[in-house]
């Protein structure tokens, strides 16, 4: 009598598990308010045009006073983004650790999404400080000052968008394995953090290819919690459709 070998195949995938439907439905439910409040709030967080670096005193309270409603509505959307990014954060750490029990995942999801909300709103704070300082009490060399914090809070931005990048990754690898999201979502997170992987090429020099792979990081990044949130609310939708 002869047997056969079971193949890996055959076997049972310690890596599966049946998730908790009530933690997926949470999920979904916060997904379907968070990725769209998001969107709303990232169209109103583009910064107006400045002057540049080594701008001097004048050149810069002119752009603070040509720019002050639009700064102010800057630091107001930036609030917004930061209470629904923190709301979709742990709704996609909860759907990794549903399906991916005891792993780490969802803690780097969570670590990577309070990093990313910090960012923010130094970045926030950086260029909205002039919403409630008028730059006609400071002296030129406080003005300068401030306004030179400009370039830290973008390269914190710079380093930070490579950890949120690998998040957006990680949960698309995962959500390509289990399915918590749709296919072509997970493909677009990759092809996400396959741009800030390209635009790491900066560190050897400038190039074109590098430049465009950091717009498709920074744009992604913009979508990508929109796109999420849509996703898991249609999820929702069919479920009780």
């Amino acid at each position: 009598m002869s047997t056969r070998t079971a193949r890996p195949a055959d076997l049972p995938d310690a890596t599966r598990t049946t998730p908790d439907p009530d933690v997926v439905r949470q999920a979904r439910r916060t997904g379907a308010w968070a990725g769209p409040l998001w969107l709303l709030a990232g169209l109103g967080t583009f910064a107006p045009e400045s002057p540049g670096p080594g701008a001097d005193a004048p050149a810069i309270r002119t752009y603070v006073e040509a720019t002050h409603d639009v700064l102010a509505l800057n630091a107001v959307s930036s609030v917004v983004a930061v209470v629904a990014l923190l709301a979709l954060v742990p709704a996609l750490a909860n759907l990794a650790d549903a399906h991916r029990p005891g792993g780490v995942a969802g803690r780097y999801v969570v670590g990577a999404g309070v990093l990313a909300a910090v960012q923010m709103i130094f970045f926030s704070a950086v260029y909205s400080v002039w919403v409630f300082l008028d730059p006609a009490t400071l002296g030129d060399g406080a003005l300068v000052s401030l306004y030179a914090a400009g370039g830290l809070a973008d390269s914190f931005g710079s380093l930070t968008l490579i950890v949120t990048c690998s998040m957006v990754a990680l949960v698309s690898l995962l959500a390509l394995r289990h399915r918590f999201l749709s296919r072509p979502v997970a493909v677009l997170g990759l092809l996400v953090a396959a741009g800030e992987l390209v635009s790491l090429a900066q560190l050897l020099g400038e190039n074109s290819v590098s430049s465009t792979g950091m717009y498709v990081a920074i744009f992604g990044w913009f979508l990508w919690p929109a796109v999420v949130g849509l996703d898991l609310g249609l999820r929702l939708v069919r479920r009780r459709g």
